[in-house]
């Protein structure tokens, strides 16, 4: 069992996606106040692997229910909206929360940037965020230890990374 934590400030579309994922249809209307925990099996790499997805209300930024879902986590999906610089400011915050809370373990961590369909409010440019993940995944090198070998946490990130960089034409 693979546990993947999606956070992201409120209206970014951790919901959406999760659905998206899920049934493969956009549903409009959510309860933005519940956690929700989702259940699945996917193919990786011609193995199933049963997920559960975390989808937080994230109502407080540090409270202890949001570290107690980061330590259950194995891997993480931070999304941010194009359309909201708040939300994507809050992605450091939010990985810095992660690595103190994991220890400084480099968990497999996917950087989405979401509601890329609404071009027109856009806030935060395709560079900020593309400069963004290299800053991230500097960080993330630097934390991998030299005898780091693929397991299926590695695979996870591979899968969700491939199937999340689809998920401009949301074909899965």
């Amino acid at each position: 069992m693979v546990k993947l934590l999606i956070l992201g400030t409120p209206n970014t579309g951790k919901t959406a996606l999760c659905v998206r994922f899920m049934t493969k249809r956009y549903i409009g209307e959510y309860d933005h106040k519940k956690e929700i925990t989702y259940r699945c099996c996917r193919l990786v790499d011609q193995e199933a692997v049963d997920l559960e997805i975390l989808d937080t209300s994230y109502k407080e930024r540090w409270s202890p229910s949001l570290k107690a879902s980061i330590c259950w986590a194995d891997g993480f999906l931070l999304l941010y909206s194009i359309t909201h610089r708040q939300s994507f400011l809050e992605v450091s915050r939010l990985k810095r929360l992660i690595d103190q809370s994991k220890q400084s373990l480099a968990v497999p961590t996917v950087l989405v940037a979401n509601k890329a369909d609404l071009e027109i409010g856009r806030e935060v440019t395709t560079e900020e965020g593309q400069r963004l993940a290299h800053d991230l995944r500097r960080v993330l090198d630097q934390q991998r230890p030299l005898t780091y070998r693929r397991s299926y946490m590695l695979t996870m990130r591979h899968a969700l990374t491939t199937k999340l960089t689809r998920s401009k034409t949301m074909q899965w």
